[in-house]
């Protein structure tokens, strides 16, 4: 850290409580370990983690916010990205915050959001989903699962969710159309009430460090923090998405029949065979995707007429309230109730005596 105030900065640094590669194939060696005496955790890490850092030591990083190169396919890689952490802010330094500090600083130093270079690996959801389930899922006293923090312990949760929605066959498939290739994509289908208050749920459990990852694409200069924290709906979609369309891939070899009956207008049995390959890409002209993805949004438009009906933003909810001291009778009282804010209800007094056909309250 400069002790000469912010003058010399140039750039975004690397965190100084980071760990190098080798350390964290150590650290990660001793928590697999630790949760293979408990049973919880065979081989939930990639051997690459814990034993090739080690024998091969510390490598240059890969550039900011990108993949290292060296590996291809699906290997796991080693690379930096940017994370929003805290830091006091005093008049000649920044001082980051250690995660176990407990908040304890002087009482005159400003705490802030600073970005900071973080290293690590990059894996795929084929690596990531064996290493979330071998983690509880509660708290425990246990020091086996005392490095496991709230960001890892809540996609774990996460994961169990997603892998709910497989095996209640709650997925669609897509097509991703971008300027530069064409896409056949899984993503989760959350159209039922209970999903839609899982995914309310978890979002607003979310831990904020979850939130403070910069994309690989977005730059910014010394000295300032000007990208708010990710929407935690879309960031909990993504992830859902990247799990079901993974393991969707991996478990299905579709053999598309002939397809002729249907037309030719549409690549329907290309994009049949790339729901199934790794990458997904399918080989088709742009105005045949674009008529594709037109027919599959047909296809889902009631799923989407029916997530913007407002009859599925609100609910009844009915309140049971016992009797005053001198009344031999219980009282039922209805309540129509917002699904999203929960903390939001209107009598049905107030709706059915209202005069007008449209009703507004509290704004």
């Amino acid at each position: 850290m400069p002790t000469e105030g912010f003058s010399p900065w140039s750039g975004v640094y690397l965190h100084p409580y980071a760990i190098t590669q080798a350390e964290l194939a150590i650290a990660l060696t001793a928590c697999q370990s630790q949760l293979q005496a408990t049973d919880s955790g065979l081989g939930w890490l990639p051997a690459s983690l814990t034993t090739a850092a080690r024998a091969q030591g510390d490598r240059p990083s890969a550039k900011l916010g990108r993949r290292s190169q060296a590996a291809s396919g699906d290997d796991p890689t080693w690379g930096t990205t940017l994370v929003q952490l805290p830091a006091y802010l005093e008049p000649d330094r920044l001082v980051p915050i250690h995660s176990a500090s407990n908040g304890l600083h002087q009482p005159s130093s400003l705490t802030v959001l600073y970005p900071w270079q973080v290293q690590g690996w990059w894996l795929t959801p084929r690596h990531i989903l064996p290493m979330l389930m071998a983690l509880p899922l509660g708290q425990s006293l246990s020091s086996a699962t005392d490095w496991i923090a709230s960001d890892l312990r809540f996609w774990g949760h996460s994961c169990r969710w997603g892998l709910n929605l497989l095996a209640r066959g709650k997925f669609l498939p897509g097509l991703e159309v971008t300027s530069q290739a064409l896409v056949a994509t899984w993503s989760p289908l959350l159209d039922s009430a209970i999903d839609q208050e899982r995914l309310r749920h978890f979002a607003q459990a979310m831990p904020l460090i979850c939130r403070s990852y910069f994309a690989s694409d977005q730059t910014l200069s010394p000295l300032s923090c000007p990208i708010s924290l990710a929407d935690p709906q879309a960031l909990l979609i993504s992830f859902l998405t990247g799990l079901i369309d993974s393991q969707v891939r991996h478990t299905t070899q579709v053999q598309p029949r002939q397809l002729a009956n249907l037309g030719q207008e549409l690549p329907l049995e290309a994009w049949l065979q790339a729901l199934s390959q790794p990458r997904g890409a399918l080989q088709a002209s742009g105005a045949a995707g674009a008529r594709l993805q037109e027919a599959l949004a047909t296809w889902t438009t009631p799923l989407q007429r029916r997530e913007a009906d407002p009859a599925w933003q609100f609910r009844l909810r009915l309140v049971l309230q016992p009797p005053a001291l001198d009344q031999p009778l219980w009282k039922l009282v209805y309540y129509l109730q917002s699904v999203a804010h929960p903390d939001w209800q209107i009598s049905a007094d107030a709706i059915w005596y209202h005069p007008l056909t449209e009703l507004q309250y509290q704004g």
